[in-house]
């Protein structure tokens, strides 16, 4: 059984706000990596993600190695972006010290920099034993979904530290767009396509590979060894762009975690996945996640920032990548 695909401490995108920058160089260069979420955005993924998705189901079989070698060299930029600052802070000598000069294909193919210093290696090496591994090990049922999974959380973490939403209105935008879209591709793609194009292209349309942009979550309800129930990483990804602009809000609202928005999105988020996977129990066929995802995290935000009179504010706010009064306030 399956519930359904697309594409933590605080997010890494929530510490401009939770301690002071090391340096202005340092904080200069953590905006310069935040990327804001457009009105768009919704419009742009729906079209992007359905065009995605028919290629797959249609060419699987030539595109699958494909998006294995895409997943595992993306391990590598990730594990750097993740593990660098935590080597940094426990050797800072060694991130002072250039380790290597990396050849453009080899910087072009895994994304990551140029100029190599030995806590960027470091880290590197992790990643690179890490992707190595998975793609050795990634059909062996016992420690396979844990290798694929492992990946998949630092890509999330990664998209949660670089990509934010500017306010609720295009949160709201976003989250709606990407709510008939899953809908459309689980329920209503059969009748043009004779199959849900969302669970053949979640399952490997037939490839005998597992395709890896999902998390693996082993069956332990007696059903055979072996199966997997599967959560697409946009089901975590979306949702979580929301969760961290509550938690961003409540930062700079100053409001207590357990009156604010942070806390009633996650229990919002929890109620939508079990609510998900409950239906899929029942109905016994994969379900679209947003569709608990979505109303799961949205209606306790809106329904929170009317009992505080704060909707208006929160729609049209601006947590944009470039540092705002009440983020320079918060910091001071």
């Amino acid at each position: 059984m399956h519930a359904c695909v697309h594409a933590c401490s605080p997010p890494l995108s929530q510490q401009d706000l939770r301690r002071p920058s090391s340096s202005a160089a340092e904080d200069a260069q953590r905006q310069s990596e935040v990327v804001a979420v457009e009105e768009s955005s919704g419009l742009h993924f729906v079209l992007f993600g359905s065009l995605l998705l028919t290629i797959l189901y249609f060419f699987m079989k030539y595109l699958i190695y494909l998006l294995l070698f895409l997943f595992a060299s993306g391990a590598v930029s990730t594990t750097c972006v993740l593990l660098e600052p935590a080597f940094a802070s426990c050797f800072p000598a060694l991130r002072a010290k250039k380790a290597c000069t990396l050849p453009d294909v080899v910087v072009n193919v895994l994304g990551v920099e140029k100029e190599q210093t030995w806590t960027e290696v470091l880290s590197e090496l992790v990643g690179v034993a890490l992707a190595v591994c998975f793609l050795i090990f990634r059909n062996n049922d016992d420690i396979g979904w844990a290798l694929q999974d492992i990946i998949a959380i630092m890509f999330l973490l990664t998209l949660q530290r670089t990509v934010r939403l500017p306010n609720l209105k295009v949160g709201t935008l976003l989250l709606i767009c990407t709510f008939f879209f899953d809908i459309f591709w689980v329920f209503i793609s059969p009748v043009i396509f004779k199959k849900s194009v969302m669970i053949e292209v979640a399952t490997g349309g037939g490839t005998g590979q597992s395709v890896p942009m999902v998390l693996k979550i082993p069956a332990l309800d007696g059903e055979l060894p072996g199966q997997f129930k599967i959560l697409g990483l946009g089901d975590i990804a979306i949702p979580g762009l929301l969760i961290s602009l509550l938690l961003r809000h409540d930062l700079v609202k100053r409001h207590r975690r357990c009156a604010g928005y942070f806390l009633a999105g996650v229990i919002g988020y929890g109620v939508g996945l079990l609510a998900t996977f409950v239906s899929l129990y029942l109905m016994q066929h994969g379900q679209p996640a947003l569709l608990f995802l979505v109303p799961g995290t949205l209606i306790p935000t809106c329904f929170i920032a009317l009992r505080k009179g704060e909707l208006k504010d929160l729609w049209a706010a601006n947590y944009g990548p470039e540092p705002l009064e009440g983020d320079v306030e918060k910091q001071s």
